[in-house]
């Protein structure tokens, strides 16, 4: 999961009482699906636990619903296809892998089970980056995509974005190598 850091970096893209963060017992998919607008997005931090044999069966670690008695059950990405997610935009930048293998195919079913629940636009991480430097691909992707903080967006699209954030990394010699800007990747429209 991402360190509170990030949160804080990228706050500030989205204006002054744009932000909700739910964390713990208040992450509930429940609670994320019925706030989302259609203009928004949503962006998910959590580690999952890798299914080899079946991608969306992998395991997310956060809270089903917002109801006490449910909190043990696991999530599954194949979960995540039946809520009504209308965010422009979905996020899993933080995709925590607890180990490499599969990587590619749980970052493929996490893009595919938010685009099939209704995000139009989603952005998956393919490989943990260190979070100083996610911090930053993140403020320029979401300032560059958010357009005038505090507005209704008017900013790029999510791929000129993503462009934008990468070319920040690119310009400093601590973040020039692949591993820091190639792993976040656009799908969508």
């Amino acid at each position: 999961a991402p360190s509170p850091r990030i949160l804080r970096a990228i706050a500030p893209s989205f204006g002054p009482g744009r932000v909700r963060v739910w964390r713990g017992d208040q992450a509930g998919l429940d609670r994320a699906a019925s706030s989302v607008r259609p203009d928004s997005a949503l962006h998910l931090a959590a580690s999952v636990t890798v299914s080899a044999g079946s991608p969306l069966a992998s395991v997310l670690a956060v809270v089903p619903r917002a109801s006490a008695e449910e909190h043990a059950a696991p999530v599954a990405l194949a979960d995540v296809m039946a809520l009504d997610l209308t965010a422009e935009l979905a996020l899993f930048p933080h995709l925590d892998y607890e180990t490499s293998a599969g990587m590619g195919e749980v970052a493929t079913a996490a893009s595919w089970s938010l685009f099939v629940a209704g995000s139009t636009t989603v952005v998956v991480n393919r490989w943990k980056v260190e979070d100083a430097t996610l911090a930053r691909a993140l403020v320029a992707f979401y300032g560059a995509w958010r357009g005038v903080p505090g507005a209704n967006r008017t900013g790029l699209s999510a791929a000129r974005a993503m462009q934008r954030a990468a070319r920040t990394l690119l310009a400093s010699p601590t973040s020039r190598h692949p591993a820091d800007w190639a792993g976040l990747m656009v799908l969508g429209r």
